[in-house]
């Protein structure tokens, strides 16, 4: 018995430690896991005993996974998970949002475009409610009615390849600040 109690607490000093057992994680929505991209190479690298397992999905999955213990921790909107008082959540950093549109969409030929120019053109957003509700509002802050993203995915492919076929301009977000601009 005194073995394996000793064996035990070694198991939890172990995992305390990160030198074993499993991270499971959850992304929601889908496309927030590139976010992740690099931390979860550098925390894999300096800890490569620990399993770690990454589940994506839609908001109500993910944080129903975490409220029932079935993962241990998730990535997300702070404005999507405030319902959710049974899980501890913590900002990690402020999202920017930008657009993105294809190399010699009419918008390059604007002097100047603005928001709201912008605005005219079909919006690609993901297929979240934070997105719908940011999309929405954009139209409104610009005088427009309010309408939903003309296309929604979760994947960041089908995105780039819409925006590429076609004069839509994608909303997307980051935690960084992007250099980007409609190419002339």
């Amino acid at each position: 018995i005194l073995a394996d109690t000793e064996n035990l607490l070694e198991q939890i000093q172990d995992r305390q430690d990160l030198r074993s057992g499993r991270l499971r994680i959850g992304v929601a929505p889908i496309a927030y896991q590139p976010l992740l991209d690099r931390a979860i190479g550098t925390f894999a690298g300096a800890h490569p005993e620990l399993a770690i397992e990454i589940r994506s999905g839609g908001i109500e999955e993910i944080f129903s996974l975490l409220s029932s213990e079935a993962i241990d921790l998730a990535m997300g909107s702070t404005y999507l998970v405030e319902r959710w008082t049974d899980v501890q959540t913590e900002s990690l950093t402020d999202l920017r949002r930008h657009f993105i549109a294809r190399r010699g969409h009419p918008a390059s030929k604007l002097a100047a475009c603005t928001e709201a120019e912008l605005m005219q053109f079909p919006i690609v957003a993901l297929s979240d409610p934070l997105s719908s509700t940011t999309v929405a509002d954009l139209y409104l802050r610009n005088g427009l009615p309010p309408k939903i993203a003309h296309y929604q995915s979760d994947d960041f492919s089908t995105i780039r390849q819409i925006v590429r076929e076609t004069d839509a301009i994608a909303f997307t977000l980051s935690a960084g600040d992007l250099k980007a601009r409609i190419r002339r």
